[in-house]
């Protein structure tokens, strides 16, 4: 009876046995890949924070739970936020890495590396056979810089922005000089850029063969600007000087017979050495941490009272051309002094005409 119950057990034994694919002991397979987060791209501005910059995706396609130790090497200032993470069977985790801020991080290329491991499985199992994964990302720092300046001449200060002064020199010239220092992660020139326009409405009030006054562009006048010193090569806590020329050419001798208004800006900002973008941040009109924006605007209209003046030379000529007319007509058949003559003549004739008693 004992013979015939054991039998029994031994028959089903291999029924009840895992099947192979499911075994324990055997080698995990590690799946691990590593890219910028979905809003980030490999450049980064040390002097921000950047939170899940790199993400490292860990998925489990084993039938059993896996433990999974990630490790992380870089000269950069970055932050494991997970050394070691647990995926069930036919999940994914994600193990995200910060940037911190380092301002001191030079510019160009660095690498992080990740590497990751499975050391245990199924929760108790450990894995001596398995084997490291490595994958490496490469990070762009850029270039950065701010910039401190000091206003050290300016001839023209009155037709700045902020200026009180409306009329343009009258070809006069003078220079602008600024002194630049710059903090930074690498030496630097510096960009000038300069811009002139204007807007130029001339009338001469002279006549033409129909007597009208004209309106004429043939006057001119400019702003020119020279760059006479361009600030060199800056090194972080060091300063270089840009100086300017500016000379107002062209302008008639009387401006009162036109209307000029004469634009100019220069834009000073940090350039990379190694090709890369300025430091300018915002070109709207100048304004931002690390470059600065002269502009000037200056006219000749309002405090030359031009454009009363043509308002009345055009009044003088309407009421002239209306008088000569209006006296032109009076000579003429449908005129009034014709309308009057014939009414008196046909008075006197009808009178003349007339029965007497």
């Amino acid at each position: 009876m004992r013979v015939q119950a054991l039998l029994m057990v031994l028959l089903f034994v291999p029924f009840s046995a895992p099947p192979a694919e499911a075994q324990i002991p055997y080698t995990p397979v590690l799946d691990f890949s590593c890219d910028f987060y979905y809003y980030y791209n490999s450049d980064l501005d040390p002097r921000w924070d950047y939170y899940d910059f790199i993400a490292c995706e860990v998925q489990n396609n084993n039938q059993h739970d896996i433990t999974v130790e990630v490790s992380m090497t870089t000269d950069l200032n970055m932050e494991l936020q997970d050394e070691s993470v647990t995926v069930n069977a036919g999940e994914t985790l994600y193990v995200f890495s910060n940037f911190l801020r380092d301002r001191s991080t030079s510019q160009g290329a660095h690498e992080v590396e990740y590497t990751a491991i499975i050391t245990r499985y199924a929760s108790v199992m450990t894995c001596d056979t398995c084997e490291e994964e490595s994958r490496t990302k490469q990070v762009n720092v850029i270039a950065w810089f701010e910039m401190d300046w000091d206003l050290k001449e300016d001839h023209y200060e009155d037709i700045g922005s902020g200026g009180s002064q409306d009329v343009c020199p009258d070809n006069g010239n003078g220079d602008v000089v600024l002194e630049v220092s710059l903090d930074g992660n690498e030496g630097s020139s510096l960009s000038v850029d300069m811009e002139t326009e204007h807007e130029l409405y001339s009338e001469h009030l002279d006549y033409g063969d129909d007597r009208i006054p004209e309106y004429d562009k043939g006057r001119d006048g400019e702003l020119v600007m020279e760059v006479l010193e361009d600030g060199g090569t800056i090194q972080p806590g060091e300063s270089g000087t840009v100086r300017i020329k500016m000379t107002f050419v062209g302008l008639p001798e009387e401006p009162a017979l036109f209307r000029l208004n004469v634009f100019g800006s220069i834009l000073i900002s940090p350039s990379s050495l190694e090709g890369g973008q300025n430091g300018c941040y915002s070109y709207y009109y100048g304004y931002g941490s690390d470059c600065y924006m002269l502009s000037y605007r200056c006219n000749t209209v309002e405090n030359h009272g031009i454009l009363e003046l043509i308002e009345e030379e055009r009044q003088d000529f309407t009421d002239r051309l209306d008088q000569e007319q209006a006296e032109s007509n009076l000579g003429h058949p449908g005129g009034a002094l014709f309308v009057l003559v014939a009414l008196l003549g046909a008075a006197l004739s009808s009178r003349a005409q007339r029965p007497r008693a």
